[in-house]
């Protein structure tokens, strides 16, 4: 198995260094194992330690799986450059390829009302697209509450302590 990921992503050498096979979109071969397309919807302020997270947990040996980074265009990130993001990152309606999977992940706003939340309605959109679109969405952390709220109506309530 390959993560097939793009070139010049800080992930690639981390994952190389813990020995898990990653190649860039420059090196893929056609005619290697069949290939999933997995969408990383990033909410997380880091993005890089976040991709690395994640891509450790896709490591798969009976097919590749090919990483589409994606983000919130509605809402400027503030601990990761606007460099970083245009170079690796594209929004929901840019991807042009079929998607097997999406991931969204976790973000800083659990204490929020979801509506106040920056992105709200765009993450609305992605999950609906996602809905319509996609064979299977994960949804991590945050995302797991934002998603049964916009799927299902059911807010979320604080307590005293975290509950698993």
């Amino acid at each position: 198995m390959t993560l097939i990921l793009q070139q010049g992503l800080p992930a690639i050498e981390l994952l190389r260094n813990e020995e898990i096979n990653s190649i860039t979109d420059e090196d893929v071969n056609p005619h290697q194992l069949p290939t999933l397309h997995i969408a990383l919807l990033n909410l997380m302020p880091n993005k890089v330690v976040t991709e690395v997270q994640i891509l450790r947990l896709l490591d798969h040996p009976d097919f590749n799986i090919r990483i589409h980074l994606l983000r919130t265009t509605s809402y400027q990130s503030k601990n990761t450059s606007a460099a970083y993001l245009d170079n690796f990152y594209k929004g929901f309606l840019d991807i042009d390829e079929k998607i097997d999977g999406l991931i969204i992940t976790g973000a800083d706003v659990e204490m929020m009302e979801f509506e106040a939340v920056d992105y709200w309605e765009e993450l609305q959109q992605i999950m609906d697209w996602a809905e319509r679109e996609v064979k299977s969405t994960f949804f991590i952390c945050w995302a797991a509450q934002a998603g049964i709220y916009h799927h299902f109506g059911i807010g979320k309530h604080k307590m005293k302590e975290k509950l698993s």
